[in-house]
């Protein structure tokens, strides 16, 4: 967690994927024994740390939109240029 704002998206990724079932099997056990005052505050411990990486994982997010956003307005920008036109056309461009 000290190095959330540096972790590259598969290794968060990885994380969350492997902490997962250890989450779900926390509560399965919970399901069954109730847990003492040392495991609530274990598990506060662990918990506190969701509200960062849910965040860090929409800045990922964000990240990735606006990058596909750019790409489609190149794309677009790169269309209006390389259409296929009649060789025996004339191109005019009019500049204001």
């Amino acid at each position: 967690m000290s190095r959330i704002e540096e972790v590259s998206y598969e290794d968060l990724l990885e994380y969350t994927e492997k902490r997962q079932p250890v989450l779900d099997e926390i509560a399965m056990r919970i399901s069954e024994n109730p847990l003492t005052p040392v495991q609530k505050q274990c598990l506060q411990n662990i918990l506190q740390y969701d509200q960062k990486i849910k965040s860090r994982m929409i800045d990922y997010k964000l990240e990735a939109s606006n990058w596909l956003r750019q790409r489609d307005a190149v794309k677009a920008q790169r269309n209006a240029y390389e259409s296929s036109y009649s060789f025996d056309s004339m191109i005019m461009d009019q500049r204001k």
